[in-house]
């Protein structure tokens, strides 16, 4: 072997024994820290009620408090605010497409707003935060001692689910979003020549569907329509007066249920005073010498300060000289991230939290900058049939309130 070429050992592992002592094992999972104390979930909410922790040497003396609220996700639908049966598309015109009906779960929120944060924020990606404390307690002006806290606060947060980021605990593919279409059960699985009607979808944050019957009988909390005759005065109309959807939704809708999964995840910062690096400056001692000042007292260096003094030399043996070492200490911020939480250890039947709660969210195609939201556990679908009019149920069984709208409690399409 030429002397400048690298040498290369080559090993060979066996096994002699019990072939399966070979078998490759899978490594194990790294190991997580606990969380400062025990998480609490319920409903959409999870909370912190942390006292101090002797055995962790968090003793602060009174509790700190955080919680998070899973925030209602937010659908687009369209057309808005209904559809007709078999096509989707909207009444008045131009909007008769034949396209089906479409709903759109929006990326935001992804996490914790501000206003469901307590007691403080920034909240979002940034989570939800306790108040801050210092331990050990120091009087003003008292010189912070090496492992010193302060501003210690634990953070929370809900992230959702996202089918292009898996979570931690996700091992068995939990879908992140389902819609379900409150579809007529005589209507699920049979096909009128635009496809087989299905009443569920998942993994998809947007979904398409036609309904074969109207949502005659559903809940009455279904946005309404009404013309600019029905608005407006007649030179307002002329004018670019705009149909509207009141605020009160009580038309007849399908509930569509969507729902997404939750992950509560938690977090913990703070600043220690510790060591952060070195300083150094001249270390000497420099003795008289009595032959050249024979009326001062003469004495000796010793020996130079051990682990203090470095780099010591003497000329003469009565001095010495070098560098002195002094530790420097300073506050220096800690934060490791978000770690998530199992919720099945805490009581949760899944690790993650189901919410139903949603925002729909319309837009008036004839109108613009005419939006409307409506927050529920559902996004309502009014479905009405292609044709003049079309009776209400409340019409059929008498239970119309007084001033129901339309002419002779009829609903326009």
């Amino acid at each position: 072997m030429d002397e400048n070429e690298e040498e290369v050992w080559v090993t060979y592992q066996s096994c002699l024994e019990d072939p399966s002592v070979c078998e490759k094992q899978s490594p194990p999972p790294p190991d997580r820290p606990e969380p400062p104390c025990t998480p609490e979930p319920g409903g959409d909410g999870i909370s912190f009620n942390c006292p101090g922790d002797e055995e962790r040497g968090f003793d602060w003396g009174y509790y700190l408090w955080v919680s998070a609220r899973v925030p209602p996700h937010r659908v687009k639908m369209w057309p808005f605010p209904r559809w007709l049966v078999a096509m989707g598309a909207p009444l008045p015109q131009p909007f008769e497409s034949g396209e089906p009906g479409r709903l759109t779960l929006l990326d935001d929120p992804a996490f914790t707003p501000p206003e469901l944060c307590a007691p403080h924020g920034p909240g979002n990606e940034g989570g939800c935060w306790s108040d801050a404390v210092s331990f050990p307690t120091r009087e003003e002006g008292e010189e912070p001692q090496p492992g010193d806290v302060r501003n210690y606060r634990i953070g929370l947060r809900w992230r959702r689910a996202r089918n292009d980021r898996p979570h931690p605990n996700d091992i068995a593919g939990v879908p992140p979003v389902c819609w379900d279409f409150d579809e007529r059960e005589w209507n699920i699985g049979k096909d009128y020549g635009y496809g087989r009607i299905v009443n569920e979808v998942c993994w998809a944050n947007e979904v398409t569907h036609i309904y074969e019957t109207s949502s005659w009988g559903k809940p009455h909390n279904g946005a309404r329509f009404l013309p600019p005759e029905e608005v407006c005065r007649r030179v307002d109309w002329e004018r670019g007066c705009c149909e509207q959807v009141p605020d009160e939704w009580d038309l007849p809708a399908y509930q569509v249920r969507v729902y997404t999964t939750w992950a509560a995840e938690w977090a913990v910062e703070y600043e220690r005073y510790e060591r952060v690096g070195t300083e150094w400056s001249e270390c000497q001692c420099t003795d008289y010498d009595p032959a050249q000042y024979p009326d001062v007292e003469w004495r000796s260096c010793g020996d130079p300060p051990e682990g203090v003094c470095v780099g010591v030399y003497d000329d003469p043996q009565t001095e010495w000289w070098g560098k002195q070492r002094e530790v420097v200490y300073d506050w220096v911020h800690h934060f490791e991230g978000w770690y998530p939480i199992d919720l099945r250890e805490y009581g949760n039947p899944t690790w993650y939290y189901t919410s139903y709660r949603v925002t729909t969210i319309g837009e008036g195609p004839w109108c613009p900058d005419h939006r409307y939201t409506h927050t529920g556990d559902a996004v309502p679908v009014p479905v009405i049939e292609v044709q003049s009019v079309l009776r209400d149920p409340c019409v059929i069984d008498n239970s119309c309130p007084p001033g129901y709208p339309g002419p002779g409690n009829l609903e326009r399409p």
